[in-house]
């Protein structure tokens, strides 16, 4: 099926789709109130954590961080047919896939320009995702499909395969201005780097120079003593490669000619699409029973590591991060730790007993987790919101007694597609 938008664009279509996208067109928007008694630590943080629907929750949200988020993590239900204590996992197919556009097309609407949106999902709905985002972000925004190696051990009672990993599918809200960080190489990769020769600048490992690549350069090379190297194509110009014979920087063995890449400068590296040995989630429970006596509080957390490589390769310190699924609150909790500001969405009760929580431990300073890594020693805080009721009457009508704020946000948004400014909706309040 066509697209309005654009003829050639295929989108995903199924039973009621465009009546749920008209009621959710139809959608009020509901306040924001404070529970002081669960916001804990220095209020001015910027972080927060909301109790409600998501949906509801993002549209009482969207007047004052449209535009404003960094990094977009969701872990959804993966509609499998199990048995959640918490969650309706069990939703029909159609019902999964409404609930899942009429959240992604709200959460694009929080993402800067230069910002990147995380699904994570295994293999029953990662591949109607994948359209559903294609429609939403456009196909030239999708970035990349990672796997995670979830499992400690192998699943023997699996039918056919012992599924180990899930999916995390990356989009960019515009990939031109997308930025992914490097990364601290692990200690395997770290492992390779040697030093037989004794160089004073450190261990280092060798990076052949000859390519197939047509887009590289084409010459014949002879080394100072004479060596000579047919014409082949290289990966570095001739100039470079002088520059770095003259340091001391060319290895030759054999026919083949290598460069020390030292430590010292190559210390990152751009993150893989296989992040295998980066925890999983039997460390997950182990994380959450150290927190609270119990691994049973949460059906599926995930790991501090796995959120912290995330974060770290889409963040820097002060930047925004999102979930919209919160769980057991490790997205948060990681996104403390390392300096960021979050916004935390969770629909149960456990936004209190075990997102809440688990916030005040990182807050007095647990050492759980990347705590260590990181060198968490505690501080900061976070406010804690409801959802109240709806901002208009049975009539459409504008509420009289809704703060200043509130009445008008959604209709500056609406109108300049960018938030409202919360100092000016404090002065007119005191006026």
């Amino acid at each position: 099926m066509a697209n309005g938008k654009d003829a050639l664009m295929p989108t995903l279509q199924w039973m009621g789709r465009e009546e749920d996208l008209e009621a959710a067109a139809r959608a009020e928007y509901r306040l924001l109130l404070e529970e002081e008694r669960f916001s804990y630590g220095d209020p001015g943080t910027g972080n927060l954590i909301v109790q409600g629907d998501n949906l509801e929750a993002l549209e009482a949200l969207l007047p004052f961080y449209a535009g404003k988020v960094k990094c977009i993590y969701i872990d959804p239900p993966y509609n499998t047919s199990g048995e959640f204590k918490r969650y309706d996992d069990n939703k029909e197919h159609t019902r999964w896939l409404s609930m899942m556009y009429l959240r992604l097309e709200t959460l694009k609407q929080f993402l800067r320009e230069d910002g990147a949106l995380f699904i994570q999902l295994d293999d029953n709905e990662q591949a109607y995702i994948k359209v559903i985002c294609d429609e939403i972000f456009g196909r030239n925004n999708f970035v990349a499909h990672i796997l995670w190696h979830k499992k400690r051990g192998k699943d023997n009672a699996s039918r056919y395969f012992s599924i180990m990993h899930d999916h995390i599918i990356c989009y960019a809200k515009r990939a031109q201005s997308l930025y992914i960080n490097r990364i601290v190489l692990d200690e395997n990769t770290r492992s390779v780097y040697k030093n037989p020769d004794n160089d004073k600048r450190g261990v280092y490992r060798l990076q052949g120079l000859c390519t197939r690549k047509q887009c590289c350069f084409e010459f014949e090379y002879t080394m100072h003593d004479g060596k000579k190297f047919s014409r082949r194509l290289w990966l570095l110009s001739h100039d470079t490669m002088k520059r770095l014979e003259a340091e001391n920087r060319l290895v030759v063995k054999g026919d083949i000619l290598y460069r020390k890449l030292f430590l010292k400068e190559s210390a990152r590296s751009i993150p893989e699409t296989m992040w295998i040995g980066l925890s999983n989630n039997a460390d997950a429970r182990d994380e959450l029973k150290a927190l609270f006596g119990n691994d049973t509080l949460c059906d599926t957390p995930k790991p501090e590591y796995l959120l912290k490589r995330i974060i770290e390769v889409s963040t820097a310190p002060g930047d925004y991060v999102l979930d919209s699924f919160l769980g057991s609150g490790t997205t948060a909790a990681v996104a403390h730790k390392m300096g960021r500001r979050y916004i935390g969405v969770e629909i149960g009760e456990q936004a209190k007993t075990l997102c809440a929580a688990r916030l005040k431990r990182v807050i007095d300073g647990e050492q759980g987790g990347i705590s260590q890594a990181v060198g968490w020693t505690g501080g900061g805080g976070f406010r804690f919101f409801t959802l109240g009721g709806d901002v208009v009457d049975n009539k459409q009508r504008l509420k009289r007694d809704i703060a200043f704020e509130h009445r008008a946000a959604p209709l500056y948004a609406a109108e300049t597609k960018t938030p409202l400014n919360r100092r000016v909706c404090r002065e007119h309040d005191a006026q």
